[in-house]
């Protein structure tokens, strides 16, 4: 069971010049029209893409920060320390949480009072109530819990499931940290709500297509091809992603277009394999310093050659049930080749081995 920490001394780099920012960034509010309201009547959006493994509970109980001091290196030793008390020992994810809770701590700390929130949260007004669904802000939201804020500065929107649904995406897009599986949360989040808004507007007339998608997510045709074939998919597959067994695009979209149901269980499978191997390579292999056996692909060529190359052995190593074996052995054997030599040796182990399966 968390429980609850006295206050503890943290926070920003310069109180002035936090003050100066404050003042300008409140005169900037006050032209776009921001509002602010109590802390307590922002409710976090359940379906949000980005799953963070702490909620409004733990920054609530757990140790707090001052507005009136720095947050320097040692604060943050000290914050931390304060976090392994706080987290149960038992807990499985209580190293990603106590990371999770000090980056929260640290953006706390840049942001100080809440006149000081240079990007507000989005909200959207539930009904007549005096409460308000988050649309994008997360973080920013449960910082002000951190260091004790009553009041937080909201942008109120008046939108829509797929315009929510697209800021989420938007504000999701431009985070490097995101999983795969959240990427794809997000996506298809995009994709059923425009889906189920253009049942609404029969003038839009949208449907799932490379094209219709890469426009959507406003990315290259390549991108938006294999987001639409993973939605246009085979249910296995978004499992797969889902639960983490697939943690890249190309390869899921790779997966979902073997149309036989067998050799695609086995491609999963064999993913599933590969993992755990390397998951218990990793525990027994000692640290060593970093091969450039895997540089082949990095060499100066157009990047449609690397990925015909990586491509070719993909489609080698999908069918085979000694997946590992068959990687290393291209890795060693032809390092030092040209990627187009590669990519036809691949081709060539593809063609051998799917023949054996």
């Amino acid at each position: 069971m968390a429980r609850k920490i006295k206050v503890f001394d943290a926070t920003v780099d310069s109180v002035k010049k936090q003050l100066d920012q404050a003042e300008a960034i409140k005169q900037l509010n006050k032209k776009i029209k921001v509002q602010h309201v109590p802390l307590s009547s922002i409710n976090l959006d359940k379906n949000n893409s980005r799953k963070l493994s702490i909620g409004i509970a733990e920054v609530k109980d757990g140790p707090k920060i001052s507005v009136d001091s720095m947050f320097d290196d040692a604060a943050q030793k000290e914050y931390e320390a304060h976090l392994n008390d706080f987290y149960d020992a038992n807990d499985s994810l209580r190293d990603t949480k106590i990371k999770e809770h000090l980056d929260l701590a640290i953006l706390a700390s840049s942001i100080r009072t809440p006149e000081n929130l240079d990007n507000p949260i989005t909200v959207v007004k539930i009904g007549t109530s005096s409460t308000f669904d988050l649309v994008s802000g997360e973080r920013r939201t449960l910082a002000h819990y951190i260091f004790d804020a009553e009041f937080i500065v909201i942008s109120l929107k008046k939108f829509d499931d797929f315009q929510k649904a697209e800021n989420q995406y938007i504000e999701n897009a431009q985070n490097k940290q995101l999983k795969f599986s959240e990427k794809w949360s997000a996506v298809k989040r995009l994709i059923k709500a425009k889906e189920d808004n253009t049942s609404i507007d029969e003038d839009d007339n949208f449907k799932v297509s490379k094209s219709s998608i890469t426009s959507l997510l406003s990315v290259d045709s390549n991108t938006g091809g294999c987001w639409s074939t993973i939605y246009k998919g085979p249910e296995d597959v978004v499992e797969a992603i889902e639960s983490g067994v697939i943690e890249a695009l190309r390869i899921a979209a790779s997966i979902a277009r073997i149309s036989d149901d067998s050799d695609r269980q086995s491609a999963i499978e064999n993913i599933k394999n590969d993992a755990s191997i390397k998951k218990e390579n990793k525990k027994q292999r000692p640290k060593k310093e970093k091969s450039t056996r895997h540089n082949f692909l990095n060499v100066g060529v157009r990047t449609g050659t690397k990925s015909k190359a990586f491509h070719a052995i993909l489609k080698a190593a999908l069918y085979s049930e000694i997946m590992a074996d068959i990687r290393e052995e291209a890795l060693e054997n032809f390092s030092n080749s040209d990627p187009k030599t590669i990519a036809e040796m691949a081709d060539f182990m593809y063609e051998n081995i799917k023949e054996k399966v």
